[in-house]
Formats: C-alpha cells, sequence, structure tokens
C-alpha cells in the first residue's frame, strides 16, 4: 500500500507539471525591460485581407503606438510569423489555390515589449482559372496568376515644380514609377508596397519649364518587371520671381476628432488665399500633394472626422498671392491622442519640436525621433544655412542672431549642399513672448531651383528666441538638426560716419601727422621751383 501511494505522489509531483509544461499552448509572454520601459505598444487592429490572384494575399491592419520607440509589426499566417515590417501593409506571395489561410498581427517597441495579438481575419486564394488560347499576340502588360493586367486610365497634371500622376489597372497589381530629365530615370521613383488597382502619386522638387521622361513598371508574383507605359511630360513655366511670406501664428487643437487650424494671413498680401492640404504620410510639401481640405480667406479652417482610420493626420498651409506665387508652407500635426508634453530647460538650446494637436500649445515633436539621437546632428556645415533680411546675411554657425521684428526675414539653403535622399526640411521657431508656443514652416525649392527657402513673416514683437532647423530623410527620420539664438529687436541702420578736415588730423596718428606735413612741404617748394623757372624762361 505504501508502494502504491508512493508511486501516485511521485506522478503528481513530477509527472504532471512536466506534462503540463510541454502542452503546445497559442500564447506566450516574452519580455525583456531595457532602459526601464515595460509599455507595449498599443494592439493594432486587422482591417482587411483579400485575395488577388490563385498565389496571393493582401494583408491591411491599423496602426499601433507606443510611449517610447516603436519598433514594427509582426505578421502571423495560421499561427506562425511570416514578415516583421514597419508597414501597415504585406504581400503575402507563393501561396496555394483555393486554400483558406488566417492572419493575425502584433506590434513591438524598440524595448522588446510586444502587443496582444490582434484580431484574426481569414480568406480563400483564388481558383487556377484557364484561358482560352489567345487569338492574336497578347498585349503588353503583366501577368498576375493567369490573367493579363493592362492600364485602363493614366493622366499626367503638371504644375511648376511638381507633377500629379495617377493610373488605374484592371487587376490589381504591384507597380513602380521611375522619371528623370532622361530616358536613364535617374531623377527618383516610386514602389508601391502592396496590389492595387488605383494609384495617385505626386513628384515635387522638379524644376520649372523643363521636360520629364517617366516609365511605369508592373510586376509579376515572382518579381518580374515588365514595363506597363512610358512617356514624357513638361513642368508649367516660372512663377514671379518675388517671394511669398507664409501664413502667421499657425496653431492646431484637436476636439472630438475633429481638427481646427487658426492661423493669420500674411501681412500687407492683399487679396491673398490660402490652401490646406492633409497627409497621414507627412508634411505635404506641395500644394497638390495630398488631400486639398480648404481654399479661400478664412483665417479658421475646420476638419471633421479626419481620424477615422489614421490616428496622425499632417498638415500644410500654403499662402498664394494675388499673383499666383505660393508660399513655401506653414507645418503642424494632429493626432488623436496627443502625447505627453515635453518640459525644456531653458539651459538646453535643443531639442525644439514643432507643434502637435492639443488643447493647448506644447512642444511635442512633429515626427518621431529616437532617444538617443545627438542634440548636434550635423548633416552639413552649419555656415551654408542662412537668414536674409532687408540686405543683411547672418548664417547659423553664428552664435546668436539679431533680427528686425518690423520684417519678414527668408531661411535658405543651397540645393547643391544637401544630400539626393533629402525629403524635407523643417524649420521651427519659438514665439518670443511665450516659449512654449512654436511656429513650424517647410522649406522648398525656389523658383530658381538652387536653393531651398522659407520666407517668415514680421513677428511683430521684441524678445529672445530660437530657430532649429532639421533636415529629414526618405524614411522621415532626422540626419540633420542646427539650432541657433535669435533675438528679435527694432534694428537701427547707421551711416557712416563723415569726417570733416579739422576733425580729420585729430583722428589721425603723429606719424602720419607728420607724413603729411611733408607731403604739403614738398608739393609747395615743387610749386614754387616751377613758378620760378617759369618767370626766368620769360625774362630770355
Amino acid at each position: 500500500m505504501k508502494k502504491l501511494k508512493l508511486f501516485f505522489c511521485t506522478i503528481i509531483i513530477f509527472i504532471v507539471p512536466l506534462a503540463v509544461a510541454a502542452m503546445p499552448s497559442s500564447e506566450f509572454i516574452f519580455q525583456v525591460n531595457v532602459g526601464g520601459d515595460t509599455t507595449p505598444p498599443t494592439t493594432p487592429v486587422l482591417q482587411s485581407v483579400t485575395p488577388v490572384s490563385p498565389n496571393q494575399i493582401d494583408i491591411q491592419w491599423g496602426p499601433s503606438t507606443d510611449n517610447w520607440v516603436f519598433g514594427g509589426y509582426v505578421l502571423l499566417r495560421n499561427g506562425l510569423p511570416i514578415a516583421t515590417t514597419t508597414l501597415q501593409s504585406y504581400s503575402d506571395m507563393g501561396l496555394t489555390p483555393e486554400t483558406l489561410y488566417t492572419y493575425e498581427v502584433y506590434a513591438f517597441d524598440a524595448g522588446f515589449n510586444i502587443s496582444s495579438t490582434s484580431n484574426s481575419l481569414a480568406t480563400m486564394t483564388l481558383p487556377v482559372v484557364i484561358p482560352p488560347p489567345p487569338a492574336a499576340p497578347d498585349p503588353v502588360g503583366v501577368r498576375t496568376g493567369t490573367q493579363l493586367v493592362q492600364v485602363t486610365d493614366f493622366s499626367i497634371v503638371p504644375d511648376t515644380q511638381a507633377v500629379v500622376v495617377s493610373w488605374e489597372t484592371n487587376r490589381p497589381t504591384r507597380t513602380a514609377l521611375r522619371w528623370g530629365k532622361t530616358d536613364a530615370y535617374t531623377g527618383g521613383f516610386s514602389v508601391s508596397e502592396v496590389s492595387a488597382t488605383r494609384r495617385v502619386i505626386t513628384i515635387t522638387d522638379l524644376e520649372p519649364g523643363t521636360r520629364y521622361y517617366f516609365e511605369l513598371v508592373g510586376f509579376t508574383p515572382s518579381g518580374q518587371a515588365i514595363v506597363l507605359r512610358t512617356g514624357e511630360f513638361t513642368t508649367t513655366t516660372t512663377l514671379p520671381a518675388r517671394v511669398m511670406p507664409n501664413v502667421e501664428r499657425l496653431t492646431v487643437t484637436v476636439s472630438n476628432g475633429d481638427v481646427t487650424l487658426r492661423y493669420r494671413l500674411p501681412a500687407g498680401e492683399t487679396d491673398a488665399r490660402v490652401r490646406v492640404v492633409r497627409s497621414h504620410l507627412g508634411w505635404p510639401r506641395d500644394r497638390l500633394d495630398g488631400a486639398v481640405v480648404y481654399e479661400g480667406t478664412n483665417d479658421t479652417v475646420v476638419d471633421r472626422d479626419v481620424f477615422s482610420k489614421h490616428e496622425t493626420q499632417y498638415y500644410t498651409v500654403f499662402a498664394i498671392g494675388a499673383d499666383g506665387t505660393i508660399s513655401s508652407g506653414a507645418v503642424v500635426t494632429a493626432r488623436l491622442v496627443p502625447r505627453e508634453p515635453e518640459v525644456i530647460p531653458p539651459s538646453l538650446p535643443l531639442p525644439i519640436t514643432p507643434p502637435s494637436a492639443t488643447t493647448t500649445p506644447t512642444t511635442t515633436p512633429l515626427l518621431p525621433t529616437e532617444p538617443e539621437l545627438p542634440r548636434a546632428l550635423e548633416l552639413l556645415s552649419p555656415e551654408v544655412i542662412t537668414l536674409l533680411q532687408n540686405g543683411r546675411i547672418n548664417n547659423l554657425a553664428e552664435e546668436t542672431i539679431t533680427l528686425d521684428k518690423r520684417e519678414a526675414f527668408t531661411i535658405r539653403i543651397a540645393a547643391t549642399a544637401l544630400p539626393p535622399h533629402l525629403k524635407s526640411i523643417v524649420v521651427t521657431l519659438l514665439d518670443p513672448t511665450n516659449q512654449r508656443q512654436q511656429y513650424s514652416f517647410i522649406l522648398r525649392l525656389n523658383n530658381a531651383g538652387d536653393a531651398y527657402e522659407a520666407t517668415i513673416s514680421a513677428l511683430g514683437v521684441a524678445g529672445a528666441s530660437r530657430l532649429q532647423v532639421e533636415i529629414y530623410d526618405y524614411k522621415q527620420m532626422v540626419v540633420g538638426r542646427y539650432a541657433v539664438p535669435i533675438n528679435f529687436a527694432v534694428v537701427t541702420e547707421t551711416a557712416p560716419p563723415v569726417l570733416f578736415p579739422d576733425a580729420l588730423v585729430s583722428v589721425l596718428a603723429p606719424g602720419w601727422t607728420f607724413l603729411l606735413t611733408l607731403i604739403v612741404i614738398i608739393f609747395i617748394s615743387g610749386l614754387g621751383w616751377w613758378l620760378y623757372r617759369r618767370k626766368t624762361e620769360d625774362k630770355n
């Protein structure tokens, strides 16, 4: 009896825990605390799983946010991870036709904290359809599965320094657009990450009145590229050479899902209007680069119910003069869930960050930056970043700069000094009367195409401020950051002093006085000798 009890106790104490531990489970916890960050990202929401061919399914999900540094997403197919990405979409290819697949996604941050797994969505790949033999050679197109993809609609709308290109295909497919001044297409490219039937892109930073060549390419499920269309377009002619100031004192607030923008039209610009453009991908760099929210002369714009798909929206307000001149653009960001305000000690010159939408102005960063980013990150020499005001030129290498509060000023960076992977340049200025209020502007390529510029209207108030310039690359990461103290005051132009004859001698040093006296004596002596010779010659 005792041996039997000992046998059952051994099973309960040792065998059962081992068996439970060895049982498969669909849930696990993996967490490493780095730097005290223990808060996981929010749970993403799986939005759609769409079969586009017998071998491909496109997946899309909503954004996830994190309190520190967001890392990315892990996509699961049938419970197993298949991809790690920072995007919110993925094309799962190489699948089996007429097969059911289930997808989930979770997010992670830089501290290796992971969110809970999203909702599950399932779909079945398309069946293989055997087409009848063609009666004539196939036209140019991309075969997705067994179907031929063709461009059914294509349009180009050129502007002075930008162009809007849109196209449609008869079936969802991945496409890429390349462009340049020659048929080598070295100017740039844009590649879609997911298959779609319609796509619209805006190409910016082009030169006015210039011919460009383009090439539209489609991709098969195996990744083979096939040219769908080629052509050319020409940007419109140069606008007037004058500079258009940006709107003044742009602020943003969020309330109940609505975004309210307030600003002042540039002083002295009669018949000026504004165009407000919105995008969830980043600040619109051109008046065609995004959705037009408003165009007119109002100084307040309300954009309603804008967070249904994206928790962050970026706005650019362009001032447009009566002659068609367009400002570089004032920028702000609206977030459905504002970040905690960051208090900047007055002893630190950096960071200044563009304002985010909250009920009160804050110093919340416009785009997330790495916490270990150096405070003096330099991509180019500060001397090439210049400030121009009424003929006076300063640069950011100076320890402090004084500007006239009554006049507008322009910040300029030579285009040749900037890297080719430039995404955007933003200048942020502290309000001299309220150090917690900031105004941000985007630099835009000027009509000459030789520099990126932004003209800021006269502040009209005196006091100490700080100006910061941030350069973002194509991944919207900060690659250059510069800052300089600015003092706004009334600058009085002083005329050069006038020296009268009686004051000239007192200014000269004693040595110069002796030399001047000697020259005068020699001159008088020479004149007397010449007069004597002339008188003697007349007598002879």
